[in-house]
């Protein structure tokens, strides 16, 4: 199987929050994404993948614009996130 990432650990995006702002008729459902809102935060799973599967995740999730952010980890470490 070929390798899929590694999990880093829990992050949090500060100043941002989760929020659903469109909606797909595919899935008869709404989007995620994530908004600037000073104040919130957004936590989640934090994992290292491969140039390749980043490639593979973009086609996939074609709706979405990535861009970098800081992340902390639940260990205070400060990591650069797409």
């Amino acid at each position: 199987m070929k390798n899929q990432g590694t999990r880093k650990g829990i992050g949090t995006l500060k100043d941002y929050m989760l929020g659903f702002n469109s909606w797909i008729n595919v899935w008869d459902g709404g989007v995620a994404t994530i908004m600037k809102k000073p104040g919130r935060n957004v936590m989640g799973a934090i994992w290292e993948i491969d140039l390749d599967l980043i490639k593979s995740l973009d086609i996939q999730e074609a709706y979405y614009n990535r861009f970098l952010v800081n992340i902390e980890l639940d260990s205070g470490e400060i990591v650069k996130c797409y």
